[in-house]
C-alpha cells in the first residue's frame, strides 16, 4: 500500500503544476503530510493473547 502511495504522490506532483501551478508545492506537501506517505511504516505489535 505505501507503494501506491508513493506512486500516487508523484502523479499529483504534475497534476498539480499543470492545473494549479502556484499551489502545487503546498498541495503536494500537504498530501504527502496528511496522509503520512513520506514516513516510515511503523510495524503493528500484536499481543500475545496467553
Amino acid at each position: 500500500m505505501h507503494a501506491k502511495l508513493d506512486s500516487f504522490l508523484a502523479l499529483a506532483e504534475p497534476w498539480a503544476s499543470r492545473y494549479a501551478p502556484a499551489l502545487a508545492p503546498a498541495l503536494v506537501a500537504e498530501l504527502n503530510e496528511d496522509l503520512s506517505i513520506g514516513a516510515p511504516l511503523e510495524r503493528l505489535r500484536i499481543r500475545n493473547p496467553s
